[in-house]
């Protein structure tokens, strides 16, 4: 059966550019909104239209810049219309950022990410490069292996990153399985084509607070939907918060925005309810879901990070997909001994940490990272 990857609606899509978002409310995200609603299914959340963007200035400004730039491969061009066509293929979809994942503007050292992405058997094509800025960040060109992609990248209170397609020619026999690594400077790690079938990492790189992130699906029909999602993950006090951001397909095409929020319900439970939105504002789901601390036993004051897993809701409240990923968040100087400086690991209480303390910039709000799915139709 011929590959999905058709070359005309890979030009349309290579055309786009990234995007993803938040919620249903459209009061500001700086207010201290302690009204928010954890008991409900979906937390308060409907399936009405709203105004691009969820017709707030911070999602519009900060969400939806043109921070992907999508791009392509003209070196193999014919090759790759000619792996799109094997049946024998496997193609899976990573996305990598590297830098300050949470933008730190007291950040000033440059640090140097120049490096490459190499699949021992296969090929890369390149679909987005992610706030790359020319002639200081750029892909080495002319490419010369279809396996290996080199970049320049400097990073110093930002990031940079790029979407690719790695075309899995593994063995045939099967009795070696196909590796992918990422080697940089600052950091480098191999993966096998297996991790990568369903993979979201954040690692810490140095005491900049550099990190590397990689989300990584295995793409399997056409009929089913894959693709990323990333934003802001916010504290306002008391283990609650919100999040927006961008959510996007699995080759980088724009598909609009989710807000939300996250907290803990009645029953204890570390919950989170959002809402989904096209372009123009048309609604496409309702969010819900679990978050979590990561384990902190070695470290009571690190910055909390965690993890999130849900599911995604049509109008009539019926489950469609997945979504999840990993959160961090960056609290701001103590206020004045009130902040709890505890175990965040534990539950702890972050009281004092809304966004509207006055503190260092950029490090008062966190970020998420994370994968969502579109179930497969049922084979009749």
């Amino acid at each position: 059966m011929k590959r999905f990857f058709f070359p005309l609606v890979l030009s349309l899509i290579l055309g786009a550019l990234l995007i993803s978002g938040c919620s249903k409310e459209s009061a500001p995200l700086t207010s201290n909104d302690m009204g928010l609603n954890f008991e409900d299914e979906f937390g308060g959340y409907d399936a009405s239209n709203e105004a691009p963007g969820f017709g707030d200035e911070t999602i519009l400004s900060e969400m939806s810049e043109d921070a992907e730039v999508a791009v392509d491969d003209p070196e193999f061009s014919i090759q790759f219309a000619t792996l799109d066509t094997l049946p024998i293929v496997k193609v899976y979809a990573m996305k990598i950022l590297w830098g300050q994942l949470e933008f730190d503007s007291t950040v000033t050292e440059m640090t140097d990410w120049s490096g490459s992405l190499t699949i021992a058997n296969g090929a890369i094509r390149i679909a987005s490069l992610i706030r790359f800025e020319w002639p200081y960040d750029h892909i080495v060109r002319p490419r010369t292996d279809r396996s290996k992609l080199e970049w320049v990248s400097q990073t110093a209170p930002h990031f940079d990153g790029i979407l690719v397609w790695l075309y899995d020619l593994s063995d045939s026999l099967g009795l070696t399985e196909n590796t992918v690594t990422f080697q940089t400077g600052p950091y480098t790690r191999t993966f096998t084509m297996s991790e990568l079938d369903s993979l979201s990492e954040i690692i810490e790189v140095d005491e900049l607070g550099n990190e590397v992130s990689f989300d990584a699906r295995y793409l399997e029909t056409p009929d089913c939907g894959y693709g990323f999602l990333g934003g802001r993950w916010v504290f306002k006090e008391n283990n609650r918060g919100i999040f927006y951001g961008r959510w996007v397909n699995w080759s980088g095409m724009a598909m609009g925005h989710l807000r939300g929020h996250w907290g803990i319900n009645s029953a204890g439970e570390k919950v989170f309810f959002g809402k989904w939105i096209g372009r123009g504002g048309e609604f496409k789901g309702l969010l819900r879901g679990n978050w979590d601390y990561d384990s902190n036993e070695e470290c009571a004051d690190c910055p909390p990070k965690g993890i999130f897993d849900g599911v995604w809701a049509d109008r009539n409240g019926v489950i469609r997909g997945h979504l999840g990923g990993r959160w961090a968040a960056f609290p701001p100087p103590p206020d004045n001994g009130n902040a709890n400086n505890g175990n965040h690991g534990n539950g702890g209480n972050m009281g004092g940490m809304n966004d509207e303390i006055a503190g260092i910039p950029g490090h008062h709000r966190g970020f998420f990272l994370g994968r969502w799915d579109k179930f497969c139709p049922e084979v009749e």
